[in-house]
């Protein structure tokens, strides 16, 4: 079962929290060089300038180094950054907790590649009173049909500088919905085989925009 809806924290008890996730995450991006290109890094930089988990767009850009990492072959940053935002409590506001959810259906899936066991983070897809409704399970098996997918195109490659961190934004948002379907199991059009090919297809879109190496 997903974890249960904590008590709502105080402004201090969040700014700790996140201050203690921007630590934690600018260890695992201490050698960012090594394995993101220079787009990456940018991104990475202006992700971990100004971490807050109570931010809806803070956390989407922070949930995309983790993305990049692990397109990078940096799995072990996946995992742990993962680990990291287990601390985060879901307080009912989906859009700020979404991108955390979509990471740990990435860490269940690599895990899950490598051999171990896919827990803790498989008891973590679920948000507690939304998707263990009846109308819940049915978005979740619409989703795992890629019912809400929007994959990244190859002309994402050759937009405007201006607008290339955003690009990469956006790609890693489309890999996180990836990483669902595929701990959902996929469906009958999107068997694991594809979404893993459309995986690989978002890594390739990520080299040419110069964001992992």
């Amino acid at each position: 079962m997903a974890q249960a809806q904590p008590a709502k924290l105080s402004n201090a008890e969040w700014a700790a929290l996140s201050q203690k996730v921007a630590d934690e995450f600018g260890n695992l991006f201490a050698d960012a060089e090594a394995f993101l290109g220079a787009a990456g890094q940018r991104v990475a930089k202006a992700a971990l300038k100004s971490v807050s988990v109570k931010s809806e767009i803070k956390v989407r850009d922070l949930t995309a180094l983790l993305v990049l990492a692990d397109l990078a072959g940096r799995e072990k940053v996946l995992l742990d950054g993962a680990e990291s935002l287990r601390a985060v409590p879901f307080t009912g506001n989906v859009n700020i907790y979404e991108p955390i959810r979509l990471t740990f259906c990435g860490a269940a899936r690599r895990s899950e590649l490598d051999g171990s066991s896919d827990s803790p983070f498989s008891a973590l897809i679920k948000l507690p009173g939304l998707d263990e409704s009846a109308e819940g399970e049915q978005l979740l098996r619409e989703r795992a049909d890629g019912g809400v997918l929007n994959p990244p195109s190859e002309s994402d490659a050759g937009q405007a500088t201006s607008s290339i961190a955003q690009h990469i934004i956006n790609t890693c948002m489309e890999v996180q919905e990836l990483w669902l379907m595929w701990v959902l199991g996929g469906s009958e059009d999107w068997p694991r085989q594809r979404i893993d090919e459309e995986l690989e297809s978002a890594a390739t879109i990520l080299r040419r925009l110069n964001a992992i190496v």
